[in-house]
């Protein structure tokens, strides 16, 4: 036997128990459970803070396109539109000489994260897209909703982000000649 001895068991051969090791006790257990419990309530709010940080992302790096399509318009003297589509935009340029609406140089088309849906409401009502992919394997030519003259005018939007199947909502809108992100009221009413 070791010279060495703990306090505990100096103590437990002291009051006569031997110690015998029967698993966890009951407090033991609830312990580990709230701790879970607290992990998940934790998990669950930083999932969600990341959805709201990814919906407003988008808003805004779309306010930024629709920003740059309308200071354009004024700059240049062309005509600018963006396009939307239920997966993504695109920011458009008339061309005078072909008549046509084609992509601005200025901007890559936008494709939005899966869990991301966008509905765009023209004078309160809503618009029915179709998908980016679907436009360009159709092979029609670019048409812009929301168009930003060069005179200053500017088509009244307002495009709902939403994560799919999900009610949080946040919105960009024409609102008194500016575009903001806000959260405005959507078509469905959320």
């Amino acid at each position: 036997m070791s010279t060495r001895t703990s306090a505990a068991s100096i103590c437990r051969k002291a009051r006569g128990v031997a110690f015998v090791n029967q698993g966890f006790t009951l407090i033991e257990l609830v312990v580990v459970m709230v701790i879970l419990a607290i992990v998940a309530g934790l998990l669950a709010l930083t999932l969600s803070s990341n959805e709201h940080r990814l919906l407003r992302t988008e808003a805004k790096r779309f306010q930024h396109a629709a920003k740059l399509a309308s200071d354009l318009a004024l700059l240049t003297g062309v005509d600018h539109g963006i396009e939307l589509a239920g997966d993504g935009y695109r920011v458009l340029a008339f061309d005078a000489i072909t008549q046509q609406w084609l992509p601005a140089d200025q901007l890559q088309p936008r494709s939005l994260p899966e869990p991301i849906a966008i509905e765009l409401m023209i004078e309160k009502r809503v618009v029915d897209m179709e998908d980016a992919h679907d436009l360009e394997e159709h092979g029609r030519t670019p048409n812009p909703q929301v168009v930003f003259w060069a005179t200053g005018e500017a088509v009244e939007f307002v495009v709902h982000f939403r994560l799919r199947d999900a009610e949080r909502v946040i919105s960009v809108a024409q609102v008194a000649n500016d575009i903001q992100v806000g959260p405005f009221i959507a078509a469905g009413g959320g």
